[in-house]
């Protein structure tokens, strides 16, 4: 079993999840960062570029406030997302990303139709955090040991 927790600080989400209480449990993640090729000898050009953080999760306590944050363009100091999965008998950090300056830059909702019933389903909802820094950390587990972390970061230090 896996579980996607974001906390943002002005957000109380739905999650029950033992020490991420409140937080925003989402099921989906997409996060893009591209690079310009050329036809150098060094091939790259440019800065990178780097999509806002794209969640997904059914619509919860935490809706109105996400609406809110993009309709005032709020800037948060900092954002955590975590990519969680069972270790044992505990829900383990596998992959962290820390934003710094985030903000909501998008909300969506969808209802999707269940083919089965052909009634409305669940909403859905998307919400896009961009940034000015990012920090992640993968953490490999070997069974149930932990194992050396691997980070990295934008911009790098």
């Amino acid at each position: 079993m896996s579980t996607i927790l974001v906390n943002i600080p002005q957000v109380n989400g739905s999650s029950t999840i033992q020490g991420h209480e409140d937080e925003i449990e989402c099921n989906g993640i997409q996060h893009a960062i591209s690079k310009q090729m050329v036809a150098k000898a060094t091939r790259t050009e440019g800065a990178s570029r780097h999509s806002p953080v794209q969640l997904t999760h059914n619509i919860d306590r935490a809706t109105p406030k996400l609406k809110d944050l993009a309709t005032q363009g709020t800037v948060l100091d900092s954002v955590v997302v975590e990519e969680m999965r069972m270790v044992g008998e505990e829900f383990q950090t596998i992959y962290k990303m820390e934003l710094t300056n985030a903000s909501v830059v998008r909300v969506e909702v969808d209802t999707p139709v269940d083919p089965t019933t052909n009634e409305p389903g669940m909403p859905i909802e998307t919400f896009s955090l961009a940034y000015t820094r990012m920090d992640w950390t993968y953490t490999p587990y070997d069974g149930v040991t932990k194992q050396p972390s691997v980070t990295g970061s934008y911009p790098k230090a």
